[in-house]
């Protein structure tokens, strides 16, 4: 599929808000927060990350878009991209895990290390896309199995 830039711009700017959350959420929860901001600027900004966490369901929802899963050749290319680029970052997260037992070590491989959750849950997206279209050919059933 052609490269979309207006989905580039749009992921920009989901990215300041998933920044925004981030930072907000680490004021939020520090021992002195109330000394920082107002009781007003608080709720208006705690009411500004709730709406900032929808960014990574559309996340996913923009890097489904990208993906065919009724062509095997490009969902495979797809997968492989994703897993290598997991691979990589798991590598450069795994001796900061130095102190896990292999049980614990092996769940975070597969559940990803802290942030890289994303990344864990779309390999398992596309390959659970991937086999229930192979399942179910009606894309009406899919959309509705998508939204329940």
């Amino acid at each position: 599929m052609k490269r979309n830039i207006t989905l580039d711009y749009f992921r920009i700017i989901l990215s300041i808000s998933v920044l925004f959350t981030h930072f907000f959420l680490g004021v939020a929860f520090s021992p002195d927060y109330e000394k920082n901001f107002t009781k007003l600027e608080f709720d208006v900004l705690w009411e500004l990350s709730e709406l900032a966490k929808v960014t990574v369901a559309i996340f996913f929802l923009i890097s489904g878009y990208y993906l065919d899963p009724t062509d095997k050749k490009k969902t495979y290319i797809y997968l492989v991209r994703v897993l290598k680029i997991y691979i990589v970052w798991a590598l450069f997260y795994l001796p900061w895990c130095w102190y896990l037992s292999y049980v614990d070590l092996t769940i975070t491989l597969l559940m990803g290390f802290y942030h890289l959750w994303y990344l864990s849950g779309l390999i398992g997206g596309i390959v659970f896309l991937y086999f229930l279209r192979r399942i179910i050919k009606n894309d009406v059933v899919l959309l509705f199995i998508a939204i329940v």
